[in-house]
């Protein structure tokens, strides 16, 4: 009712959003904290786990390569051809190495084309479908790989070094596609003479994926709060 009075609510009002921009300041300095630890911490343990997996999953892959025979890998070529007992006697050394491990996560056999980056499948361990997240719907990733599918290798560098080089090699990072991230080992069919064939081995990392996942969370926490303030 007075000029006293008005001043007096202006000035609780200027406090109020000095409070208000002190909480935003701090808020937001919180979360680029948390977001620079992020980083920091799930750089960290990615190139840990990048280090101690790649020489196993290349020694892996190269042991798969030395188990399978071209004699039954030249009589794969379509689905159609998952009826045959070289099938199943590829099928069945894939699928025992991938049940060896955990971390594993498929063991396969790639055959190059007449196109630098386009492959097809000959075998792989997962060749049924499986509705991995169990949302009811079978996914591009779940859907199973099945001989002659195709293959583009343009966003996975070593699976094309390994063809050009005849030596075995890995994924120097983990590579996301329709199957999942994983790091893989690529090594050359033993004795395939014409180097058209490799033997290919996903790994993943389930501690890896959790640490993410959590941080994840935990940042768009922040940023709720943020929001909310």
């Amino acid at each position: 009712q007075t000029i006293v009075e008005v001043i007096g609510q202006l000035r609780r009002r200027q406090r109020i959003r000095g409070y208000i921009k002190s909480m935003l300041a701090t808020a937001t300095a919180t979360t680029m904290t948390v977001i620079l630890v992020y980083l920091g911490v799930f750089s960290f343990a990615k190139t840990s786990v990048i280090q101690e997996v790649r020489p196993a999953v290349t020694r892996l892959a190269r042991l798969v390569a030395r188990d399978v025979h071209i004699a039954d890998i030249a009589q794969i070529d379509t689905p159609e051809d998952m009826n045959t007992p070289a099938f199943e006697r590829v099928f069945g050394t894939l699928e025992r190495y991938a049940a060896e491990d955990t971390e594993i996560k498929d063991a396969y056999i790639m055959r190059k084309t007449s196109q630098k980056h386009a492959l097809t499948i000959v075998a792989d361990s997962d060749s049924e479908p499986v509705d991995e997240n169990r949302n009811g719907v079978i996914d591009p990733g779940e859907q199973g790989a099945k001989p002659g599918t195709p293959y583009d290798a343009s966003g996975v560098p070593a699976m094309l070094a390994t063809f050009e080089t005849g030596k075995p090699q890995s994924d120097e990072d983990f590579i996301v596609d329709a199957w999942g991230m994983t790091i893989s080992g690529y090594a050359p069919v033993v004795d395939d003479p014409d180097g058209a064939h490799l033997v290919g081995v996903d790994m993943t990392n389930a501690q890896l994926g959790k640490l993410r996942t959590q941080l994840k969370t935990l940042l768009a926490l922040l940023a709720g709060l943020v929001v909310a303030a």
